[in-house]
């Protein structure tokens, strides 16, 4: 995403429950669009490293820089 871009959308941080809810409903791709997403590294672990709902499009996002990972957040 065009980084002038991403400035201009409010940011949200969100915890495991909330990113595994939104896929579930599947909401984040809607969210991403609408929102710069946040997230501790820790919670991006623990969603991508088991086989829960949205690790694999929470990767994807990762990957489009549609996300953003805080490194050493506990």
């Amino acid at each position: 995403m065009n980084p002038e871009k991403r400035q201009q959308h409010k940011a949200i941080l969100l915890d495991a429950s909330s990113a595994i809810l939104l896929a579930k409903a599947g909401f984040h791709n809607v969210v991403a669009t609408s929102y710069r997403i946040l997230m501790p590294e820790s919670v991006f672990i623990e969603i991508t490293r088991k086989s829960l709902a949205g690790s694999g499009e929470y990767r994807q996002l990762l990957e489009e820089e549609r996300l953003e990972v805080i490194p050493g957040s506990n």
